[in-house]
């Protein structure tokens, strides 16, 4: 407020104030105020005043004064006043008269206003200070235009020193250009180069300077650093960069050192020099300085030369694939890579938590990288890193093992020249059986997730019987009423006394489905289509279902029957016939009990025996049963079914629940079970697919052949059971000899049992189907439909191989069993056996998930290996390069799987490679020789790894050797960064760093593994490089700004502080260094660096606009105290000063001002207020005029975010904060798991509250719909962007209320900044319904009873303002971590009650697979479970078990954050559904009874209606 009189207070007390005008024009002051000469004296009322002097009255009439600030773009309104007098003779002369008498134009002018108690100018009141602008008249009238005192100092451009076109301007490039202006702390500023020559000492300097240093305004700049992430690489700070398209920092001492350079045979060497200084850091400059003796350089600058340091870090961390690019021989014979001594290698593929954190380094850009999220700010980078495996997933999986050198025969797979043609397909299988376990990503072999093709060995058929006995006796027991058998149970009885046999011993078909019986064959006949539907159907007319397929040496002879006939004439059709599935199928014992008295006697007995005796052997009497009662219960559960069917269900196939014999038409109803339990099952199944021994090849490690046989070896996933590990019979003995049919063909090719010309049997049933602990019974399982690939994509790769072209006629439908005990070779005299036993499952290789397991072979190893591409640098000039490693590799070895063996030898090393644009690894630049010649950064002994688990290379480590003194650990460190110029020796000739992991021995054994963890941090190449034509191009420095120095300096209250800054001047006694000139210096040159929003413009009106002493200097210490926000930033661009100041302000929360008495002044707009603040409280009743208005819902923001930190050669912001929104600032709430209220009570609280937070939809707004992106050229801090971006989101993120008031003059002190209250409503009434006399909460947003004043008009009769009504800018709300959808966290400083629902998961997946380029930072700290700085799919697992734990909205079956009739829907559909009610279990089984059904509908309306919480 203005500081009003005594005199003029009392009056405008008084409901009649009297208020006159005052002009003095032509008004000279002296410094101290003093009015020096004799102005003209202009007033409304003619008359003396102030003493003896006399005021004219000229007819003054004046325009009202107005001041105003823009809250919106923060620009400078100038203050402009006019005024006209009569221009009549007074005394004989006419006003007109003084403008040549006394030059008016441009003269001061003051304008008073008096009130009717004021007896002199001191008591009046200052409203208007300003020169005349224009001045025009005719006889009658003058009218003049004053304008700010300002105008012109604020129009002058800056920056105002230029280097004008001296000589001493070493660059061209830099003639007549602005010195730039620098405030705060710039990473890599621009720089001047200014040339000064030294004859008498034979040296140049080039002197680069960031400011105006060198002028006569006493501009001086803070000081210089360096880079952190190159510090501990040099003793000097080498602030100083060069720009070759990328910056290269250069160093002060040239080191030579690090420079590969061998002396020649004469012991000379390339790069040495007399000196090796490079440049001196002075206090205000860098100064290179070039030596020369007569025309000799002496040091590198002299040649225009520099050494630079290049700290390169990578872009991405990618795995070393297995190449799927090389040739199919190479593939084959060692199945992968063959490195330089000619071992195969084929390499791991973990998964990798946080692969960025593997090159986090200080330039990462947390904004711009999408899953960053900025860490803890006291983590260094060099402590963050990538993890592999991550530790962080459930390795749990079918796959717990792997195997080498399994081979799936006997004998060896029979070659295709000789062996059956549906055969001949299930060999092919058995050859190229990897290529359907691994796939190509981006060029790139890895293996399957979920194998497609698995060899299986199956249970046998008395296994099958028994486990059949069991399903059935179940179902039997439920079917027995409770009345009858109380707690009595048949299968407890069973399990102690043994099983009934419900199957008939001497019935068991084994085969392909279709060959069981004619309605199966014709069933899969019209699955393959009209041309094998009609062949098949002619066949059976006369033929049974087992002699389908059945074929000779002659295919033809069969007409229509052979299965290679079958499928070629269904190709020549444009159809496929599909490979029929394995079956078995075995009749029940009592299948007739319903109409064979003897079955149904014999039935009886079995269940009154079942029913005779408890678990004790106690006699139970049931003669109140009658057989009828038995009889029904049998019928009930057994029905009409005579057969069991056992197979797969797949697309071959619809109608399982038929059987019957080979040569009958007519079916019956039978049961149906699959094998084991599979993906989108609709009938039971009998056993778990692990029960059983299972591999996945997916290398295939070595391939032999002769003319009769293939011999493929392979590398396996295994599922760790061993093939004797089939389950054992449930209760009782088993009871052997189930009887196969030993006459039928099976798939078309004799019998199980098949016979040899001399009647010699030499397969069994066993053989098809495996007895306990033998190694028999092989099948191949197709878990994926295979359709055109067989015998097409996989060629032949070696002598003998042949492959049928005619099997791309076949289609293999999704879980198909291929058996292999069978006879398959055409010739008649000359039967091999199968090779469905006796196979060699290889030797175990120790794999577990959450460890890398690597080991050496004979022909193949397993390594692993990762890739870190860099980007290119686009350089020229560079003539020397040395490369080092720097960065931090660990190994944690698991001691009780690694080997102990001191001759196998872990080791890692560095290598190089390229990688496409597309990011496909290039094998053909791969430099095989790393195994060899690569630098080794481990290399210990396995025994060793065992003795220290923890394994490192760690160049961060300052003392290695205390760190080898620590138990358990090793860090093969020296001290010295490991180079490696033998790839690196030039910056691009490699575009990718290799780091490979291996085991290395000459010993003969080959089962020796080493298994760890391995974290990868902050990877970099560090380059040495000199570059010719070095001060070509543009310069650049790591600088602190412009400084206040102790030429300007205030004495406060007795102390001496910075004038622009206000810090502390240490004393001069304070210097204590026992040299006394050495104090003395140290206390003249103290300085301040000036980095605050407000000091640099205090700064800068005074030094570059000359603005001395016409600041409101109790505003900038208002603006400093209300703010730590910094700038930092160079700026060389010409611009008027007033259009600077407005870009600085509108990067903080600070208002220019200009008051109408010509001081610069500063608003600004806090986060808080409180009734402390308010300057005057306005009195209803004295309002004369008013009306309210709102700021358009166009102007909210919904989303900003701010870029900042400028890179000036790139001439880019580099980053970015990230977006906020009102959903982080407050709470969603949009979301319904916020609507409502919650009880405190279990938090210690009592009555129940609300949720509150914040909407669009009450905006009527989406939240894209607004979105504003800031760009800051000033701020380079993160947490200064991130308090502009907040201020910019909450002074938008609603509508603010304005208001018009005319008041009365009694309001004369108000001024623009002020801050204002009601005492009551004016007329009673609210603004848009609220009430602005006490604090509101609109849309999560606290409104204060407050206002600033925006604007002023104050006339002769009365005050015009408008006020804006202030919010609270702070958040009321913190989301709890996991809380992606921002409905629960902490409001108000209050712990709300904790609920997720699926809406978190959904967002924080969909942010992780799609992007979302609006997730906002506060999303990402929320999403950030693990808290380890970066999200990945570990943290939505996390979030997933908080979900499973039961921490989400009980009953949201819907996952949309309500339990509401959207529920009981989504309910009721699970419940029907079946499957959904199984997966969501825990969710929807609202009565807690394991089962999800009616009653957890009722349970959910009961929720919904409120009877239970």
């Amino acid at each position: 407020m203005i500081n009003l009189s005594d005199k003029i207070q009392l009056d405008i007390q008084n409901k009649s104030i009297s208020l006159t005008t005052l002009v003095l024009i032509d008004i000279v002051r002296d410094e101290l105020g003093n009015i020096t000469n004799d102005p003209v004296y202009i007033s409304t009322n003619k008359g003396v005043f102030d003493g003896t002097t006399f005021w004219e009255d000229r007819a003054l009439k004046i325009s009202s004064v107005k001041e105003s600030i823009d809250l919106i773009n923060r620009k400078f309104k100038i203050n402009k006043l006019s005024f006209s007098l009569n221009n009549s003779p007074v005394n004989g002369t006419r006003f007109s008269d003084f403008v040549a008498e006394r030059d008016l134009l441009n003269k001061t002018v003051e304008v008073y206003y008096k009130t009717q108690s004021c007896i002199n100018l001191s008591d009046c009141v200052l409203v208007y200070k300003g020169n005349i602008r224009r001045l025009d008249h005719d006889s009658k009238s003058v009218k003049i235009q004053l304008e700010d005192l300002t105008e012109d100092k604020l129009s002058k451009k800056i920056p105002i020193a230029n280097t004008g076109h001296k000589a001493s301007v070493y660059n061209k490039n830099d003639l007549n250009t602005p010195i730039p202006i620098l405030y705060g702390k710039v990473e890599k500023a621009p720089l001047i180069t200014l040339l000064e020559e030294r004859p008498l000492s034979g040296e140049t300097s080039l002197n680069l300077i960031p400011d105006d240093v060198m002028g006569d305004r006493g501009i001086e700049v803070t000081d210089f650093f360096g880079d952190s992430s190159t510090q501990s690489l040099s003793n000097n700070l080498n602030p100083l960069y060069i720009y070759k398209d990328d910056y290269f920092q250069a160093l002060e001492v040239y080191n030579h050192d690090v420079i590969d350079d061998p002396p020649d045979d004469n012991g000379n060497q390339n790069w040495v020099w007399t000196h090796y200084n490079q440049y001196n850091v002075r206090d205000n400059y860098i100064e290179i300085l070039k030596q020369y003796t007569g025309v000799t350089a002496l040091n590198p600058p002299a040649d225009n030369e520099i050494q630079c340091i290049k700290k390169r870090f990578p872009n991405d961390m990618k795995i070393v694939p297995n190449p799927a690019g090389l040739s199919e021989a190479d593939l084959e014979e060692v199945g992968g890579y063959v490195d330089a001594i000619g071992t195969g290698v084929v390499f791991d593929d973990p998964f990798i938590k946080s692969p960025e954190a593997s090159y986090d380094n200080p330039n990462v850009s947390q904004g711009k990288s999408r899953n960053w999220y900025v860490p803890n700010t006291n983590t260094s980078y060099n402590n963050t890193s990538a993890e592999s495996p991550d530790q962080t997933i459930d390795y749990s999986s079918d796959w717990n093992y792997q195997v080498k050198d399994f081979k799936p025969y006997r004998e060896g797979i029979h070659n295709n020249n000789d062996a059956r043609w549906q055969f001949e397909i299930a060999g092919w299988f058995q050859r190229y059986a990897h290529n359907f376990n691994n796939e190509i990503i981006d060029g790139e072999l890895h293996i399957s997730e979920d194998p497609s093709l698995l060899f299986i060995r199956m249970p046998s058929a008395e296994y099958l019987r028994q486990r059949v006995n069991m399903k059935l006796l179940q179902m039997l027991d439920n079917a027995i009423p409770e009345e009858i058998s109380g707690d009595y149970s048949l299968m407890a009885y069973a399990l102690s006394n043994g099983f009934p046999q419900f199957i008939n011993n001497s019935e068991c078909r084994v085969n392909s489905y279709p060959n069981i019986c004619k309605p199966n064959a014709n069933e899969w006949a019209e699955k393959c289509g009209n041309v094998t539907e009609n062949a098949v159907s002619s066949f059976l007319d006369t033929n049974d279902a087992t002699d389908l397929f059945l074929n000779g040496n002659n295919q033809s002879s069969y007409a229509n029957g052979g299965f290679e006939k079958l499928a070629e004439d269904a190709f020549n059709e444009n159809e496929k016939i599909n490979y029929p599935n394995f079956c078995v199928q075995l009749e029940l014992e009592y299948w007739d009990a319903d109409s064979n008295p003897t079955t149904t006697a014999s039935m009886l007995n079995m269940m009154k025996n079942l029913l005779a005796m408890d678990a004790n052997g106690d006699t139970i009497s049931f003669t109140n049963i009658s057989d009828s009662v038995l009889i029904n219960i049998w019928i009930q559960t057994f029905g009409d079914k005579r057969y069991v069917n056992i197979s797969l269900e797949n697309e071959s196939r619809d109608e399982y629940e038929v059987g019957g014999t080979d040569s009958q038409d007519l079916s019956y109803s039978a049961f149906y079970f699959n094998f084991f339990q599979i993906e989108g099952q609709n009938h039971d199944y009998l056993y778990e697919k692990n029960d059983f021994p299972i591999y996945a090849p997916f290398m295939q490690q070595s391939k032999e052949a002769n003319y009769r046989r293939i011999k493929p070896t392979y590398t396996c996933l295994w599922n760790g059971v061993s093939h004797g590990g089939a389950p054992d019979i449930v209760g009782g003995s088993v009871v052997n000899g189930i009887n196969i049919s030993n006459t039928s063909p099976f798939f078309g090719w004799h019998a199980l049992k098949g016979k040899n010309g001399s009647g010699n049997v030499y397969t069994n049933e066993n053989d098809i189907l495996p007895s306990s602990n033998s190694n028999n019974g092989w099948f191949v399982w197709m878990k994926d439909a295979t359709e055109g690939r067989v015998g097409s994509d996989d060629s032949p790769t070696i002598q003998y191989e042949s492959n049928n072209e005619a099997w791309g006629h076949v289609k293999t439908p999704a879980n198909t069993l291929f058996a292999f005990s069978h006879i398959d070779k055409v010739n008649s005299s000359n039967h091999y056996e199968s090779q469905g036993y006796n196979f060699d499952t290889g030797s175990q290789v120790t794999v577990d998930p959450s460890y890398t397991t690597l080991y050496k072979g004979d022909t193949i190893q397993k390594r692993l290996g990762f890739v870190f591409p860099f980007n290119e640098q686009g350089i020229s000039s560079d003539i020397k390069t040395d490369t080092y490693f720097d960065g931090s590799v660990r190994l944690d070895f698991n001691r009780d799987e690694t080997s102990n063996f001191p001759s196998y030898r872990q080791k890692v090393v560095l290598g190089a490679v390229d990688v496409s644009e597309d990011d496909i690894f290039i094998w053909s630049v791969f430099d095989n020789n790393a195994d060899n010649e690569g630098a080794v950064l481990i290399d210990r002994t396995l025994q060793q790894c065992r003795i220290d688990p923890t394994q490192w290379y760690n160049s961060f480590d300052t003392d290695p050797t205390a760190t080898n003194l620590i138990e358990d650990t090793h860090n093969s460190y020296d001290g010295n960064l490991l180079s490696v110029t033998n790839n690196f020796f030039e910056v691009n000739n490699y575009n990718s760093l290799a780091l490979l992991y291996r085991v290395e021995s000459a010993d003969s054994d080959t089962n020796q593994v080493s298994q760890f963890v391995t974290n990868v941090h902050s990877i970099s190449l560090v380059h040495y490089i000199v570059f010719e034509g070095a001060f070509d191009d543009k310069l650049y420095a790591n600088v602190v700004g412009r400084a206040n120095t102790m030429d300007d300096i205030v004495n406060i209250n007795g102390i001496d502080e910075f004038k622009y800054t206000g810090a502390s001047i240490s004393p001069a006694g304070s210097f204590n260094t026992g040299d006394t000139d050495l104090d003395e210096f140290n206390f003249e040159n103290q300085k301040s660096s000036i980095s605050k929003p407000s000091d640099i413009i205090y700064h800068f009106v005074e030094k570059e606009l000359n603005l001395i002493d016409s600041i409101d200097v109790d505003s900038m210490k208002k603006a400093r105290e209300s703010s730590d926000m910094e700038f930092g930033f160079s700026t060389s661009n010409e611009v008027k000063g007033i259009d600077f100041v407005n870009e600085l302000c509108k990067n903080c929360n600070l208002f220019p001002l200009f008051k109408s008495t010509s001081q610069f002044s500063l608003s600004l707009i806090k986060k808080t207020y409180s009734s402390a603040d308010v300057n005057i409280t306005i009195k209803s009743d004295e309002i004369i005029k008013y009306s309210f208005t709102r700021t358009p819902v166009e102007k909210i923001h919904t989303m900003v975010n701010v870029k900042y930190k400028m890179d000036y050669a790139e001439d880019e912001l580099m980053e970015e904060t990230g977006y906020v929104d009102g959903y982080d600032m407050f709470g969603n709430m949009d979301d319904n798991n916020r609507s409502g209220s919650w009880n405190p009570q279990i938090l210690g609280g009592s009555a129940e509250i609300e949720f509150k937070g914040y909407s669009y939809d009450y905006l009527g707004i989406d939240i894209e719909d607004k979105v504003f992106n800031f760009e800051s050229n000033f701020i380079r801090d993160i947490d200064s962007a991130k308090q502009l971006r907040d201020f910019i989101y909450m002074w938008n993120c609603n509508q603010r209320n304005i208001f018009k008031l005319t008041l009365p003059l009694k309001y004369l002190a108000l001024e623009v900044g002020d801050i204002v209250s009601f005492n009551s409503l004016i007329d009673n009434m609210k603004a848009y319904g609220e009430d602005y006399t006490t604090t509101n909460t609109r849309n999560g947003q606290e409104i204060y009873p407050f206002f600033i004043v925006h604007s002023v008009d104050k006339k002769q009769k009365n005050i015009n303002i408008e006020i804006t009504q202030l919010h609270n800018l702070q958040p009321n709300f913190s989301a709890y971590i996991g809380s992606v959808t921002r409905t629960r966290g902490i409001k108000n400083g209050q712990h709300e009650a904790f609920s997720l629902t699926m809406n978190d998961s959904d967002i924080l997946l969909d942010f992780l697979y799609n992007g979302q380029p609006y997730y906002t930072e506060n999303q990402k700290r929320v999403s950030d479970i693990n808290e380890n700085g970066y999200i990945d799919d570990s943290d939505h697992l996390a979030l997933e078990q908080l979900l499973v734990n039961g921490e989400f909205l009980f009953g949201d079956v819907s996952g949309d954050g309500v339990v509401n009739v959207m529920d009981i829907v989504a309910l009721i559909s699970a419940i029907t559904g079946g499957d959904e009610a199984n997966e969501m279990l825990e969710q929807m089984d609202l009565s807690g009874d394991g089962i999800v059904n009616v009653i957890d509908i009722i349970a959910m309306i009961n929720i919904i209606i409120g009877n239970v919480e």
